[in-house]
């Protein structure tokens, strides 16, 4: 099979994308780096492998693959970039890569001058509004698009994560093991992605027979104050348990829960949304919702290619399964001989 950019960017000592940039000339890196990821790409026999693969991409204009993200810090858009690139590079296809920083006029502005470029094949879009407004002129161009991670409004040919059906089993896992009041924490109720993760949370409420209470659903934004904003949710609404819509706000409940003082799990049991190398080594391991971000990115570029080559291919909606991985951050409620609840201290 042959090494990997990823193989080639652990021997150089640096990030993936600044392999991918040394090898597709996307942005500019130092001489010092291109040094050090040409040496890797030798050391690893990548060069050889690269060469091969060059002699099989596609030539003349319409030959690289535009892919428009929300930010370039996200693990998640880091991930599926990089599965993206290699799986388009295997097809013969190069990628590039551009940023709208969750501001919907930059992106309009990004996708009406790719569309513009006679080099560029076809998009795969991470959208910032669900909005189609936003995406009317370049859908009216016919480029190939494919949007990804998020619904856009009247348009189904997408690839998403099965978010609700993730939640859901993360909600009823909580159930199962005695949890009654169980909060959500999630992002920007306007992304599509959130919605459905509230739906999946309303749904396990309701089946089950819990009131679904709008008061224990905690919203912080990207960049919002949150330390005092999540001490006040717990102080008022008293979960026992809170299932987390993203790592990043994870990242924000466990850095409140240490400065109250709060233990996981024998105060609060955590389910987090998106499953990384740090959510093991944890104390206790986080219970984690892992999203198949390989699939989703084979799909997308099967869904592109198929288009850009006018091959019949079955558009529509592709929804990509999340598994569960219960860990230690989640516990069983123990209840007395006559079925009460156990004390939980106050904070």
């Amino acid at each position: 099979m042959g090494a990997t950019i990823k193989e080639v960017a652990k021997e150089a000592g640096v990030s993936i994308a600044t392999v991918s940039h040394v090898i597709n000339g996307t942005r500019y890196v130092s001489p010092e780096l291109i040094k050090k990821v040409e040496n890797a790409m030798h050391e690893t026999g990548y060069t050889e492998k690269y060469r091969k693969k060059k002699e099989e991409w596609k030539t003349g204009t319409k030959t690289v693959v535009a892919v428009v993200v929300p930010e370039a810090g996200g693990t998640l858009y880091i991930r599926l970039v990089r599965d993206i690139s290699e799986s388009l590079l295997k097809k013969g296809y190069l990628t590039a890569v551009y940023y709208s920083n969750y501001d919907t006029e930059l992106e309009k502005n990004i996708l009406l001058r790719l569309c513009g470029d006679r080099n560029i094949a076809g998009i795969i879009l991470i959208p910032c509004t669900a909005d189609r407004k936003n995406y009317e002129k370049v859908l009216a161009r016919e480029i190939p698009l494919v949007f990804l991670e998020r619904k856009v409004e009247g348009e189904d040919d997408c690839v998403l994560s099965d978010n609700e059906q993730a939640v859901y089993k993360a909600v009823k896992h909580l159930i199962k093991s005695g949890h009654e009041k169980i909060a959500v924490l999630l992002g920007r109720m306007e992304s599509s992605t959130v919605k459905e993760r509230l739906e999946g949370y309303r749904k396990a409420m309701v089946e089950s027979g819990l009131e679904f209470d709008t008061r224990n659903i905690l919203t912080v934004m990207r960049n919002e104050e949150y330390g005092e904003k999540i001490k006040c949710f717990y102080r008022d609404r008293r979960p026992s348990a809170i299932v987390s819509g993203s790592n990043h706000l994870t990242l924000k409940l466990l850095r409140v829960m240490q400065e109250m003082g709060l233990c996981c799990p024998e105060d609060i049991s955590v389910v987090g949304f998106g499953d990384e190398e740090w959510c093991e080594l944890l104390t206790p391991p986080l219970t984690t919702i892992k999203q198949d971000v390989e699939g989703m990115a084979e799909a997308a570029v099967l869904k592109i290619t198929d288009k850009i080559e006018k091959r019949k291919c079955s558009f529509g909606r592709m929804r990509i399964p999340a598994k569960l991985f219960i860990r230690k951050s989640t516990q069983m409620i123990g209840r007395g001989p006559f079925g009460e609840k156990r004390f939980r201290r106050m904070t």
